[in-house]
């Protein structure tokens, strides 16, 4: 989640996935708890830019999230998120491959870093 001025990015949490409808149900509880005001979901497109089997079926998450609620769902590129998190981890003597759901929730601040960077100039 992002600081209130929508400057800092920084990790959250993350969920187990379960089925799609309690994907959606576990997403939008936590962005009402925190109060947010739009969403970010990271596009999974391949080195080429091209989306791949796996961004077709977050596009479709995406598509559930909007239709489920008055929030803002942005897509976002993702690539490299995963490694860049993995680094970032290993720096600060985090064993990455033993903590999935930090390097998930590290790497979810990185792709909203990157969302919120782009917004920068149109504020």
């Amino acid at each position: 989640m992002s600081d209130p001025a929508g400057v800092l990015a920084s990790p959250l949490g993350s969920i187990d996935r379960t089925s799609e409808d309690e994907d959606v149900r576990c997403v939008l509880e936590t962005a009402r708890e925190h109060h947010a005001e739009r969403l970010v979901v990271g596009i999974p497109l391949s080195l080429s830019g091209v989306r791949g089997p796996q961004a077709r079926a977050v596009e479709r998450f995406r598509r559930s999230l909007s239709r489920a609620s008055d929030l803002r769902v942005a897509a976002w590129d993702e690539r490299f998120s995963t490694l860049e998190a993995e680094r970032r981890l290993k720096e600060s003597g985090v064993r990455p491959s033993l903590e999935r759901g930090r390097t998930d929730a590290a790497s979810a601040a990185i792709v909203l870093q990157g969302y919120l960077d782009s917004l920068e100039g149109r504020r």
